[in-house]
């Protein structure tokens, strides 16, 4: 640990509170608002919300559960256990859901760096240029799993390298403990367990001693024994009902499939864009440093371990430039990696190094920090409030055992405490829609694209079936309204 006065202490703390209060203000004005506009690769973004919180809101208010109303909570276990109890006792809103990401975020960034002045530099770069960069700052108030996970593996990046009990056993344990949390909050994450085997085993080719061959080895067990713990509790018991998510899912990983313009095409979309680029540039420019210091001996033992955890990080989340489909929310702990990784380059730089390398490294962080605030700025003017208004509507001609259907219906249904399930063609199974949901409601796009055409393809016509109540403009999207009238 540094050693520090306790006046430098207090005044170091003092700015880092005031900035994770600034970032609290930030996200006020977006609580109730749409996700931003250039978010949009697809609805994800503004229906995720929903499809992420139906089956626990709808066990919330009628305790109603079924694993296969929706595909969400079996890949988002802990994400809907940790809901659970704020839903129940504060009530069901999507303010209070976003509030409850925001204030989760703030917490993760106070107990991860309000430590030793090394810690609360690496926290305070952080917040200016990587919470504040736009797809994170969104994401940051955004009630879904993505940032919960991200935000975690930065906490066990920070155990590895600050956690320093008497026996290393209990650090990779904490570590591993830490990742499963990270993949109970969305399973899909279940890659991030080749970190701490990538971080064992460079340190252990490193520096070929007993101690680190053991910790090698332990890692190994204790990853083994999760996988085994997944695949017997989490997988083999609900066989069935993964096999039914499988059929509505998009756009994996395939070699067959992998080729230089799709992953072109990804860097230009997710990193080469106008609004990105700083951010991009900032990470190249210090990814190269970061490599350089990482092999340099005369780093503290804390600054080099967090760089190992860190590119290690960055190694895990490169398969996703292969992926065919790749929208906005998968790429927060892409860039989540990236803004680590500089912060920590950027944060040792400010502490530690001459007044010009500490000049150029404040240019670098003041330049980032205000191109976020410009970006803010437009992100801020033009706010839309599309879903929130579509919620009060829905909210008007609903009664609190209303069931509505369709894949829009739990983005427009935080306002009722009515049943909302999402339909979709690949998922319905053997479930015959009108039988099966008895619906008071269909919410569809006008041209039935969102549910992949399950009511045309099930023979079944909204317009004979239902009076059209409203069209509704939602973001980009037309969604029509009907009250079903026939349930044969």
């Amino acid at each position: 640990m540094l050693r520090l006065s306790s006046y430098k202490i207090n005044r170091i703390n003092i700015f880092y509170f005031v900035l994770l209060i600034g970032y609290i203000i930030s996200q006020w004005p977006f609580l109730i608002a749409d996700a931003d506009i250039h978010m949009a690769y697809g609805r994800g973004s503004w229906t995720d919300e929903g499809l992420n919180t139906c089956q626990i809101r709808n066990f919330v208010n009628h305790g109603h559960f079924n694993l296969l109303d929706c595909d969400n909570l079996l890949k988002t276990p802990l994400f809907s256990f940790f809901l659970f109890p704020f839903f129940k006792f504060i009530g069901i809103s999507l303010f209070k859901a976003r509030l409850i990401t925001t204030l989760f975020c703030t917490i993760i960034l106070l107990l991860g760096f309000l430590h030793d002045k090394l810690r609360i530099y690496i926290g305070g770069v952080f917040l200016l240029s990587t919470m504040l960069f736009l797809p994170i700052h969104q994401y940051s108030h955004l009630c879904l799993a993505e940032i919960y996970s991200s935000l975690l593996i930065i906490l066990s990046a920070l155990t590895y390298s600050f956690f320093n009990p008497k026996k290393n056993k209990s650090k990779i344990s904490r570590i591993i403990l830490l990742l499963a949390l990270v993949i109970g909050f969305k399973i899909q994450f279940i890659y991030v367990l080749g970190i701490p085997l990538l971080v064992y085993s460079l340190s252990y080719f490193q520096d070929q001693k007993t101690e680190k061959r053991r910790e090698l080895v332990w890692s190994f067990i204790l990853i083994g024994s999760l996988l085994l713990i997944f695949l017997f509790v989490w997988y083999l018991p609900f066989t069935i009902e993964w096999k039914q998510i499988a059929k509505q899912q998009s756009g994996g990983f395939s070699f067959s499939k992998l080729s230089f313009n799709l992953i072109k095409e990804n860097l230009t979309l997710n990193f080469l864009s106008l609004r990105l680029l700083p951010f991009t540039l900032l990470f190249i420019t210090t990814f190269f440093i970061a490599i350089y210091h990482l092999f340099t001996k005369k780093y503290s033992i804390n600054y080099h371990s967090l760089l190992l955890f860190s590119i290690s990080w960055l190694i895990v989340e490169l398969h996703k430039l292969g992926l065919e489909y790749l929208p906005t929310r998968y790429m927060i702990s892409f860039y989540i990696s990236m803004g680590f990784l500089f912060s920590i380059v950027l944060g040792n730089f400010l502490l530690f190094s001459n007044t010009y390398t500490r000049l150029i490294c404040w240019g670098c962080l003041i330049s980032i920090f205000l191109f976020n605030s410009f970006i803010y700025k437009i992100a801020y003017e033009t706010r839309s409030f599309t879903v929130s208004k579509a919620n009060s509507y829905v909210h008007s001609i609903t009664k609190d055992n209303d069931v509505v259907i369709g894949p829009w219906s739990p983005t427009l249904t935080w306002e009722t405490k009515g049943y909302s399930y999402p339909i979709w063609k690949n998922f319905l199974g053997k479930r015959k829609i009108i039988k099966f949901y008895h619906p008071d409601l269909i919410i569809s796009e006008f041209n039935e694209e969102d549910s992949g055409l399950a009511y045309k393809k099930n023979k079944i016509h909204l317009n004979k079936i239902g009076d059209s109540l409203t069209q509704l403009r939602v973001v980009l999207w037309d969604l029509n309204v009907f009250r079903v009238v026939q349930h044969n």
